[in-house]
């Protein structure tokens, strides 16, 4: 029976066909929610498409790291066509998206590890259900997933291909700010890769890189109106916009630039941060969530124990991390960090941004080793 699977899995049209299945299905399951999809945030890139529309410009530089989203919604209110066509986009996107990821793994790891690993998406209702929503979301995953698949698949990119992967990255960056953090995965992804490149170049590159990655982050940061990080702290937020009983209390300025002061507030309240830092790195990682549902928080329950076993194992086992995994590993350390400084989104979609490269480095190698270790 494993066999017969086995072959069947491995048969390019049986195993494309089982994943578009796996997908339609968690695709269908979570459409209840469709009648969701032009509110609460929605609402900001309604208001920013439309201020487009009527003077040529967005209100803030900080929607242009939301262009995707914001630049469909402009099209339907432009062309007066239904908000459907926009959601029918992004599931088609991201089809097309996973079925990428999937061929590639199943190409790099097998068969098994690729539909082990498009189930761990798929089914995660705080992954899927931005397709139907006209939220950012949708289009920064959809990117993520096809951005990732290039890395992996070409080990010694041509440049086409170097192009291609820069396409694609713009593509992340411009529907999230987060995927300015995938500069930096190139940048040491860059540095690795070219050892026979003088030494002085390769730092150079990198540097450059890094420098990069802060100034459009300082960029970003410096365009937030409402000073989500400097309120975030001292109202000891752990979930964006929701305050705790943890309070710093601080005089509030006049014209400040939030971000110094946010630095200052760190340096001068140590303890005060490091118990909120670990505090936002744990919710990050926790699959139980007060404000969720029993039913959701144990289906996030039994995906993150996949998750998390798959990296236990794979780090237990110490299967050796090739160049694109230690670039991985080193953005989502920095990702980290930035987590417990800043704080978390309420729906979960931080960790959601990194669950494709936690399967990744966990559950898509362990289940290679495991079928490696079988056919011996």
């Amino acid at each position: 029976m494993k066999k017969m699977l086995s072959q069947k899995l491995n048969n390019g049209a049986y195993f494309f066909t089982y994943i578009t299945l796996l997908w339609i299905f968690f695709q269908y399951v979570y459409a209840i929610d469709l009648g969701n999809y032009n509110k609460l945030e929605a609402m900001k890139y309604f208001n920013a498409a439309n201020y487009f529309i009527e003077n040529g410009t967005l209100p803030n530089m900080r929607y242009l790291f939301y262009g995707t989203i914001t630049g469909l919604i402009a099209l339907h209110l432009k062309f007066k066509f239904s908000v459907l066509y926009i959601i029918a986009f992004q599931l088609l996107f991201n089809l097309f998206a996973i079925q990428c990821f999937g061929y590639v793994i199943k190409k790099k790891y097998g068969s098994i590890a690729a539909l082990a690993s498009i189930f761990l998406l798929v089914a995660s209702y705080d992954w899927t259900i931005w397709n139907f929503y006209l939220y950012s979301e949708s289009t920064f995953f959809s990117f993520t997933l096809l951005w990732l698949s290039s890395l992996l698949y070409f080990s010694k990119p041509s440049n086409k291909v170097l192009f291609l992967q820069c396409i694609l990255l713009m593509g992340c960056i411009f529907s999230r700010p987060i995927g300015v953090g995938y500069i930096l995965i190139y940048g040491f992804l860059f540095f690795m890769r070219n050892r026979e490149t003088n030494v002085k170049l390769r730092i150079g590159a990198l540097l450059t890189i890094t420098i990069l990655f802060f100034i459009i982050s300082y960029i970003i940061a410096l365009k937030i109106e409402d000073h989500e990080i400097y309120l975030s702290s001292i109202e000891g937020c752990i979930i964006c916009g929701v305050p705790t009983d943890m309070k710093l209390e601080v005089a509030n300025p006049q014209n400040f630039n939030p971000i110094l002061l946010w630095i200052e507030l760190i340096f001068s309240n140590p303890l005060f941060f490091i118990k909120l830092f670990f505090l936002r790195i744990f919710f990050l990682f926790s699959p139980m969530i007060s404000h969720f549902s029993l039913s959701h928080n144990i289906q996030n329950l039994i995906l993150c124990t996949f998750v998390y076993l798959g990296l236990f194992f794979r780090f237990y086992k110490k299967i050796k991390l090739n160049h694109i995994e230690k670039s991985i590993c080193i953005f989502l350390i920095i990702f980290i960090i930035l987590i417990g400084l800043q704080c978390n989104d309420w729906s979960r979609r931080f960790y959601s941004a990194i669950l494709p490269f936690l399967i990744v480095l966990g559950v898509t190698r362990t289940i290679a080793r495991i079928q490696k270790s079988d056919e011996l």
